[in-house]
Order: C-alpha cells, then sequence, then structure tokens
C-alpha cells in the first residue's frame, strides 16, 4: 500500500495539468496519507506481536491446564482408593465393634456365673484360681531359680533316688530304638524322648 501511494504521488507530480496551489495541497494530503499509513502499520507491528506475545502465553498456560489436569485425575484417583479403604477399615471397625459387644456380653455373663459359684476363685476346693493374687504374687511363683515351693515338701532327695532306680528297668526295656512294625512305642520317637530332642 505504501509502495501505491509513493507512485500516485511521482504520478501525481508528472501527469496533473493543475496549479501549484491544487498539487501541493494534493501532495500535502498524500504525505498525511501516507504517515498515518505509516504509524497504522507501526501500530500493527505493535499489535501483532502482542498477538504473538499471547500466543505464547496462551501456549504456556494450556501446557500448565494439562499438568493441572493431569494432577486433578491422579488425586482423583488416589480419592477414590482412599474411599475404598475408608470402607474398608469402617467394616473392619464395624465388625472389631460387634466382636467388642459380643466379648463384653461373654464376660458379663462369665462374671455372672463367677459369683453364683459356691466357691470363689482361689478358694481351696474352687478349680478357678484368683488371678489378683497370682498376679500380685507372679515373682515368687513362678522364679524358677526357687528350690523349694511354699507349703509344699518336694522330697527332692527320695525324687532323686527314684530316678536312680527307674534308671534300672531301662536295660530291661522291651521297646527298640527306633520305630517297628512290632511296636507302637519305640525310644528314639521325638514325642516322648527329650533328650533325642535336644541333640537333634
Amino acid at each position: 500500500m505504501l509502495s501505491i501511494l509513493r507512485k500516485l504521488k511521482s504520478q501525481i507530480k508528472l501527469v496533473l495539468s493543475i496549479s501549484k496551489r491544487e498539487r501541493d495541497s494534493l501532495l500535502s494530503q498524500f504525505d498525511t496519507l501516507e504517515n498515518t499509513y505509516q504509524k497504522l502499520l507501526d501500530e500493527l507491528n505493535v499489535v501483532t506481536q502482542q498477538r504473538n506475545s499471547l500466543e505464547e502465553q496462551k501456549l504456556k498456560l494450556l501446557d500448565k491446564l494439562g499438568l493441572a489436569t493431569n494432577q486433578r485425575d491422579s488425586l482423583e484417583e488416589q480419592k477414590l482408593k482412599l474411599l475404598d479403604n475408608l470402607g474398608l477399615v469402617t467394616n473392619q471397625r464395624d465388625s472389631l465393634e460387634e466382636q467388642k459387644l459380643k466379648l463384653l456380653d461373654e464376660r458379663q455373663n462369665l462374671v455372672s456365673e463367677r459369683e453364683n459359684i459356691f466357691y470363689k476363685p482361689g478358694h481351696f476346693y474352687s478349680p478357678i484360681p484368683d488371678f489378683k493374687e497370682i498376679f500380685d504374687n507372679q515373682l515368687q511363683i513362678f522364679d524358677a531359680t526357687q528350690k523349694t515351693v511354699p507349703g509344699i515338701n518336694l522330697n527332692i532327695n527320695y525324687q532323686i533316688d527314684l530316678l536312680k532306680q527307674l534308671c534300672d528297668y531301662s536295660r530291661h526295656f522291651p521297646f527298640p530304638k527306633f520305630k517297628s512294625l512290632q511296636y507302637h512305642y519305640y525310644s528314639q520317637n521325638l514325642t516322648f524322648n527329650s533328650q533325642y530332642r535336644t541333640k537333634t
């Protein structure tokens, strides 16, 4: 467009047979048009650059949008998995709650039965021990280093003599060492022979 204006301008100088004032006026208008057109071109370049910059920003935003969308989808999957896990945990909690209630009922029944027993737990004739008494005296009761038991005569010397006498009978023991068809019992049986089990 600018080149066309310049050609017209040169043609006006050569072709038009008009007065100098009119020609100068036309040339001035053409100059004004040329300047206006140049300004428009400059503004167009600025707008084009702005458009290109906006296009780049748009592409970057689209990339970020893609990443954000992927993250959203990933979080949605995690949310669904957590909801599934929550459902499982809730079911387990409800099941444990039911078991707890059943155990509480059983405990209450046992407490009621214990209270209705003629001999209380821990009594000489009661088969049920007094657990509080056991816990209070557990160091004395379960101490393996103790050689004596209060209230019971272990008669250790007699037990050792008896063991020696029983050992003499082992020479006449009719059963074999190893499994056979003739006997069900044999001495090297792991169920009965603690010495053999220790060696193996």
